[in-house]
């Protein structure tokens, strides 16, 4: 096999190499630490206070925020460090930044 003929080998290997890449990543659901979930399904209601910076919620808890005369249920799928509770309510529903703390699910945790 002449040279020529060795790298075209080798860059269509690598080409079907990288679709392949690309497919496999591109089927990877986005991370999510939480999601509005339906109002009939909170396990416990937080209000948040016109001081309140950060609240306390726990992996796979579903909880209803009241700020104001509004509300919204979330669903924390997934223990996180921190993350902004703005990134999941709705547009306009908080007027400052809210940290939102979430703790490993006691009954996973070993």
């Amino acid at each position: 096999m002449r040279s020529r003929d060795k790298f075209r080998a080798f860059a269509l290997v690598l080409c079907a190499l990288c679709t392949f890449s690309l497919s496999a990543t591109a089927s990877v659901a986005p991370y999510r630490p939480a999601e509005i979930a339906p109002a009939t399904t909170p396990t416990r209601v937080i209000t948040i206070a016109p001081d309140t910076r950060a609240v306390n919620v726990t992996e796979h808890e579903t909880v209803t925020l009241v700020a104001g005369d509004q509300r919204f249920t979330v669903a924390f799928l997934r223990a996180d460090a921190m993350f902004s509770l703005n990134d999941v309510a709705p547009p306009g529903m908080l007027d400052r930044d809210v940290k939102v703390f979430v703790a490993p699910d006691p009954l996973y945790v070993a």
